[in-house]
């Protein structure tokens, strides 16, 4: 076998590898090590992709350059600064768990946890994005999450299950709904943009599914307000651009009215569908939001928050040690009691969490990570690492950026969602919006 076919070899290994990860990511189905360590599929397949593509760099050596280019053999830029940022004051976190007395490989699997998503999974991601595979990509994407979506369709319909077990392939329905989070945006968008009406019916079904299985509150807030965003977005977007797939005729006043038909469509939906529903979801919404619980106490999340915030605005550099968040909460309770009996998994915040153990710059890094589909690129990219998109499909493809980035911002101030099973899906969301992101040859 000659050296080009090894190169098409390596880069084809590539690509199946990296789809395979997206595919198997949103699960947080995963085998424990001897040494602590969970590892799950997508772990895997994302360390073959990582071999593959170094291999497709060894091979592209000698050969022709533009050719390697083309088959995926380029070396890509480096993720975005502000992976590389959080990711480098997450070790700086690591290294103060010890000066703390605390237990450091906490500390180290949560580091390589961070390492993988935002370090290696940043790289491989903006090397795989190029061509048509941002498409195959979003699509492998889709059909990991709709595989959860179909599973929580059949919990929601056990009435033996709590709301809590509605909840796919993940451990409680928070996480669940982060997931919906990252994917249900761009959903809509193929309601919203997709050429062929089949592929339309597809996307609400899903969007429907999604939203009728989210019992979460945050979660479900957090998309319909990314719904309404999008929706108004995308109709003004399209009356100044003229783009010729709109759904309605460009005449005056056709946005208001798809804003209204939109808005009736979601009053329905919270008014009348949710309280009817066999688990009224409405009243599972409103629970997992609320301050005081049944007996007239307040809940136990708010007053751990406050106990976090003790906690962080007392460490605030690199807090007391990423990955000691349990380790040293219960020594900060001091102005709201806590009601006795064990922590809610999933409650906590995760900005607080991230504020709490890593510091205040880590929060400030990756709240710049989350920013990053609100953002514009520097000139300069390469022709080889363009995406194969109209600037119609662009927009509406940032769009549906921002619309997952903002819903999992919104999300995560109720649940710690930077876990497994969400974390590469949301670097794949803000890698890819940081290639889509408007250059200044796009102003013109």
């Amino acid at each position: 076998m000659n050296r080009d076919r090894l190169r098409c070899f390596a880069s084809r290994g590539f690509d199946f590898f990296l789809l395979a990860t997206l595919f198997t990511a949103p699960t947080q189905w995963a085998s424990k090590t001897a040494s602590g360590f969970h590892l799950s599929l997508a772990d895997v397949t994302l360390a073959l992709a990582g071999v593959f593509w170094f291999a497709s760099l060894l091979l592209k050596r000698g050969g022709d350059a533009p050719a390697a280019a083309s088959e995926g053999g380029r070396v890509p830029f480096l993720p975005p600064w502000p992976f590389l940022f959080f990711a480098g004051w997450c070790g700086v976190a690591a290294l103060t768990a010890s000066a703390h007395g605390a237990d450091t490989r906490l500390a180290v699997k949560e580091l390589v946890q961070i390492v993988e998503y935002f370090c290696v999974g940043g790289l491989l991601f903006n090397a795989f994005l190029r061509g048509w595979r941002a498409t195959a990509g979003l699509a492998a994407l889709f059909l990991g999450t709709a595989v959860n979506v179909v599973i929580a369709v059949v919990q929601y319909r056990n009435e033996d299950l709590l709301d809590s077990a509605v909840r796919g392939t993940f451990t409680d329905d928070a996480v669940y709904g982060g997931l919906l989070c990252l994917v249900l945006p761009f959903a809509l968008a193929g309601v919203i943009r997709a050429r062929f009406v089949a592929v339309r019916i597809a996307c609400a079904l899903f969007v429907a599914l999604g939203l009728f299985t989210t019992l979460d509150g945050a979660a479900h807030w957090a998309l319909l307000l990314a719904a309404i965003v999008m929706a108004v977005s995308t109709v003004v977007v399209r009356r100044r651009s003229g783009d010729e797939f709109a759904p309605v005729p460009e005449k005056r006043g056709n946005g208001i009215w798809f804003f209204v038909l939109f808005a009736t469509a979601l009053t329905l939906w919270q008014g009348a569908a949710l309280p009817n529903l066999s688990r009224s979801n409405d009243t599972s919404h409103f629970a997992s939001l609320a301050l005081y619980n049944d007996e007239g106490k307040i809940n136990k999340r708010y007053a751990e928050w406050q106990a976090a915030y003790n906690m962080g605005v007392t460490h605030p550099l690199a807090g007391v040690g990423l990955g000691c968040y349990q380790t040293f909460i219960g020594q900060y309770y001091d102005v709201v009691p806590r009601e006795p009996g064990p922590s809610v998994p999933d409650t906590q915040s995760l900005y607080l969490v991230l504020f709490a153990t890593a510091g205040f710059p880590a929060l400030l890094a990756f709240l710049a990570c989350l920013a990053l589909p609100f953002t514009r690129r520097e000139r300069g990219a390469d022709k080889e690492d363009a995406l194969t998109f109209s600037p119609a499909a662009r927009r509406t493809l940032r769009l549906a950026c921002a619309g997952a980035a903002g819903a999992f911002a919104f999300a995560s101030v109720w649940h710690p969602l930077l876990q497994r099973g969400i974390g590469l899906p949301l670097v794949f969301v803000l890698t890819l919006a940081s290639r889509l992101a408007p250059g200044e040859e796009e102003d013109a």
